[in-house]
C-alpha cells in the first residue's frame, strides 16, 4: 500500500499526470487508520516528484535557452516577474494542470533551492491534508 502511494504520488508531481488523490482517497478509505502514514509517504512522494523536475529544469536551463531561443534578458524578465511572487508562490504547486509547470520555471529561473523546496512540501502536504480533512 505505501510503495505504491508512494510512487504514485512521486509520478504524478511530474509531467505524466496521474490521480494521486484518488489513490491516497481509495487507500484511506480501506484503512482510516494509516491517515499519518499515507499522508506523509504521499506528501513526501509528492514533493520529490516535484524536487526532480526542479533540478531537470535547473540543470538544463542553458540546453532550453539553446533550444527555444530564450536570451539572458527574457529569463531576466521572467525572473523578475517571479520574483514580485517569490518562493511561496510555489506552494501552489499542488494545483491541477498548471501547478507542474512552477517548479519547472522555478528550476529555469534558478531560484533558491532550499527555500523553494520547502514551499512545495508546504503546498503538497497541505493538499493532502485538505482532503483528508474534508473527507474524513
Amino acid at each position: 500500500m505505501f510503495s505504491s502511494m508512494f510512487l504514485v504520488s512521486f509520478v504524478s508531481a511530474t509531467l505524466w499526470p496521474l490521480a494521486s488523490e484518488a489513490v491516497f482517497l481509495a487507500y484511506l478509505h480501506q484503512n482510516s487508520d494509516a491517515l499519518l502514514p499515507l499522508l506523509m509517504v504521499a506528501s513526501v512522494g509528492n514533493t520529490l516528484g516535484a524536487m526532480l523536475m526542479f533540478e531537470l529544469a535547473y540543470r538544463s536551463k542553458a540546453w532550453v535557452e539553446r533550444r527555444y531561443g530564450h536570451s539572458e534578458g527574457d529569463m531576466a524578465r521572467w525572473q523578475n516577474r517571479l520574483r514580485c511572487f517569490g518562493s511561496p508562490f510555489l506552494a501552489l504547486s499542488w494545483l491541477p494542470l498548471v501547478g507542474d509547470f512552477l517548479p519547472i520555471g522555478a528550476g529555469l529561473l534558478k531560484m533558491s533551492r532550499w527555500t523553494s523546496y520547502g514551499w512545495i512540501a508546504v503546498g503538497k502536504t497541505a493538499r493532502y491534508s485538505m482532503l483528508s480533512w474534508l473527507v474524513y
